[in-house]
């Protein structure tokens, strides 16, 4: 009986076990997605093609595993067999194991391709998302990262030591490989940790304007990453150089009030415009902010505004506290039944 529940135990440790991966790894997935949402488009991608790479070496080594297991078995079995028949079970068990650690070496090299590409895209990224954090957040990534950086030496140690030469032995070799994919998986879970701390990862977005978090991005036209020697300083983008719309220095303000019950006048405050769209990182350099950033598409022109406030006087006040913090450029666009028909940008002059 004692055997039994012994046995009972096991396998739900297994299953637990099982159980408890499978929710790390999607939770990790979902986390990838966020980190490549704030990432220019070419890199997104070029990290997505990372992780199709490493995707790819691990169904290798579950092949690997799955043959290794059927080796096993063969030995299991053989040692039940006559010495005539054992012999043939071991035979065969050689068979199957002889082209593994090969094949190992082969999945592992794929391997350290995929998270060399993931590993060095996250460290510029991760330095410029902690720059921009405050000093605390700093310091508490950048002990994250100097992890990661610790992981990362571990590997190219390992990785120096793997032997070479014709008559080098591929167990060894594909051993070596292994503890070193492990050092770099290591600093990568490190640097998403880093990223979760950076960009509040599991956090939904609030309306303070003072704290610098991750700013989210919504509509319908597809946030991309702008070239930087085409890119406009944050000085010129917050001043929006290419509107066309309607000008107002702040002195006739009644003609954006309502003149009925049907219509609705609401204020959001302009951040950024461009040429170009903007990536999601390039927006939270311009404006620190973990307020929803709005996308909108006009005459050729990119803009981006917080905020939904009903009264002016609110939206001024957020104008004012971001000038205060470096965005120059802050004013205050009225809509009128959704449509954008006016700005105001007497912020400074009238406060």
């Amino acid at each position: 009986m004692k055997k039994n529940w012994k046995k009972i135990i096991q396998i739900l440790a297994v299953a637990l076990m099982a159980a408890t991966g499978a929710a790390q790894a999607q939770e990790k997935q979902e986390m990838m997605e966020e980190i490549k949402d704030q990432l220019s488009a070419t890199e997104a991608s070029e990290v997505t093609q990372a992780e199709e790479q490493v995707e790819k070496a691990k169904t290798l080594l579950e092949q690997v595993s799955s043959k290794q297991a059927q080796a096993d078995k063969l030995r299991a079995v053989a040692k039940s067999l006559g010495k005539g028949d054992a012999k043939k079970k071991i035979k065969q068990a050689e068979t199957i194991e002889a082209p593994l650690a090969a094949q190992k070496i082969s999945a592992y090299n794929i391997y350290e391709k995929g998270n060399a590409t993931i590993y060095g895209i996250f460290s510029n990224n991760i330095k410029e998302l902690s720059s921009l954090s405050s000093s605390e957040t700093q310091d508490e990534a950048n002990s994250l990262t100097s992890k990661a950086t610790d992981a990362w030496a571990k590997a190219a140690t390992a990785l120096k030591s793997v032997p070479t030469g014709k008559n080098a032995d591929q167990k060894s070799i594909a051993k070596t490989k292994q503890d070193a994919n492990q050092n770099q998986l290591q600093a990568i879970d490190y640097q998403i940790e880093a990223y979760k701390l950076l960009l509040e990862l599991d956090a939904q977005p609030s309306q303070n304007t003072n704290i610098p978090a991750a700013a989210v991005v919504q509509n319908d036209t597809p946030i991309q990453s702008e070239d930087p020697a085409q890119t406009s300083t944050p000085q010129q983008s917050t001043s929006s150089p290419f509107n066309e719309d309607s000008f107002d220095d702040g002195n006739n303000f009644e003609f954006v009030k309502a003149t009925n019950t049907t219509e609705r006048i609401i204020y959001k405050v302009q951040i950024a415009a461009d040429e170009i769209p903007l990536s999601i990182a390039r927006l939270r350099q311009i404006c620190p902010t973990d307020d929803v950033i709005n996308n909108e598409f006009k005459n050729g022109v990119y803009r981006y505004t917080i905020g939904y406030y009903m009264n002016y006087d609110e939206a001024k006040e957020v104008a004012i506290d971001l000038q205060k913090r470096g965005v120059t450029g802050a004013f205050v666009v009225a809509y009128r039944n959704g449509v954008r028909i006016k700005e105001i940008r007497d912020v400074y002059n009238n406060n």
